[in-house]
């Protein structure tokens, strides 16, 4: 689905935009503001749609979940923790491979098969429980 600002427009996106210049009061520019914030649109977006009769939907705040930085925060911090494990098993995996093409014997630092296997549940466990978080959080939890 179209985001909310191109949703109505099928004019060619790169047609080029003509600049327009108003002479308002600072006041009424604080309502056009403040309405178009509310609309999570830009200014120009606004007021284009306005201008044009076109329906502008302001989204009830109960919709809007708050965010949780806190959870924001460690999520990301749980995330890149994360991606540096998947580089080190990419690595790994590469010497891995690297050993069996050459038919030579696997070097004393790789874990065993086992091991490798534990760490693989673990890591799908911990990507669910992100995503859970990630679902959590959207939907304002």
């Amino acid at each position: 689905m179209p985001s909310p600002k191109t949703r109505y427009r099928s004019r060619n996106i790169k047609e080029k935009r003509t600049p327009i210049y108003l002479k308002i009061l600072k006041k009424d520019l604080a309502i056009i503001d403040e309405k178009a914030q509310a609309a999570r649109l830009s200014r120009t977006e606004f007021l284009t749609r306005a201008g044009l009769g076109l329906k502008i939907e302001i989204p009830n705040q109960s919709q809007i979940p708050e965010i949780n930085w806190q959870y924001y925060q460690l999520l990301e911090e749980t995330k890149q923790e994360f991606n540096a494990i998947g580089n080190n098993l990419n690595q790994i995996a590469r010497v891995l491979n690297d050993a069996k093409l050459k038919h030579q014997a696997l070097p004393r630092f790789i874990p065993n098969t086992q091991s490798i296997r534990q760490i693989e549940c673990l890591t799908k466990d911990a990507m669910k429980l992100i995503q859970d978080t990630q679902n959590l959080i959207k939907a304002g939890g």
